[in-house]
């Protein structure tokens, strides 16, 4: 069993605050666009007072890319990752989320020095794991486990 346990700090809690920020952004252009398009049209065959709407429409897309507060940082660090692979599993877990998945749902490791990322079938992104927070197993047994696909960044 290999648990990673605590705060994630530093450089990694950089990475995940610039990710989040990252998908904001991308979520919110594509919702931009298509409110956008209807929009324009309606600016085009009604009447030209719709396209008030657009400087909201790009506020948004900025307002979601600012970086999260600190109120929200329970919903996107994990306080602990475990991997157990008598089991075959793969949890992940803060005050406020909960994933598991098996270990075979692993799709690649990316290795950034300080921190891993694991990246699994789903798509959940919260399985990260800092090097200095291992409490329960060794570094040599996560890349044992992992060897086949650690990508080194």
């Amino acid at each position: 069993m290999i648990e990673f346990y605590g705060e994630i700090s530093g450089n990694c809690k950089h990475y995940m605050l610039k990710r989040e920020a990252k998908f904001g952004t991308i979520g919110s252009s594509i919702t931009a666009v298509l409110f956008g398009i209807p929009i324009i049209i309606a600016s085009i065959t009604i009447h030209w007072i719709f396209l008030i709407c657009i400087p909201a429409l790009i506020m948004i897309v900025f307002l979601a890319g600012v970086l999260p507060s600190k109120k929200s940082y329970s919903l996107i660090f994990p306080s602990k990752v475990l991997i157990d692979p008598d089991q075959n599993m793969l949890m992940c877990e803060s005050e406020k989320f909960h994933y598991e998945c098996l270990i075979s749902d692993v799709v690649k490791v990316l290795d950034y020095g300080e921190w891993y990322h694991i990246y699994v079938k789903d798509r959940v992104g919260r399985y990260v794991c800092q090097k200095s927070l291992i409490q329960i197993g060794t570094l040599q047994e996560f890349e044992t486990l992992f060897h086949d696909k650690i990508i080194k960044k």
